[in-house]
């Protein structure tokens, strides 16, 4: 299970998110998987980072694509160096 942490207007806004997957192991990128339509959407489409919970821990990640998909966009994010292992481990 993932879940963003992202600031907004209100303060943090921390959100589920449902799909997800691995893009790239070396260097590590999760895609994440966002309909216009869900609350955090326009947080991300404005953010360049962003705090993900994945198996307990906190991690910080940059957002540095953004691509649109069909009726969805994908948040491609990357962690800071040296979390890569731990998160891959954790998503498994």
């Amino acid at each position: 299970m993932i879940n963003i942490v992202i600031h907004s207007d209100r303060g943090k806004e921390k959100v589920k998110i449902d799909r997800h997957f691995v893009a790239s192991d070396e260097p590590l990128f999760i895609g994440l998987i966002v309909s216009p339509s869900e609350r955090i959407w326009s947080l991300m489409k404005n953010a360049d980072s962003a705090i993900l919970e994945i198996g307990g821990k906190s991690y910080s990640f940059r957002i540095p694509y953004k691509i649109e998909v069909g009726r969805n966009s994908i948040f491609f994010v990357s962690p800071g160096p040296g979390d890569s292992a731990a998160i891959l481990e954790a998503l498994r």
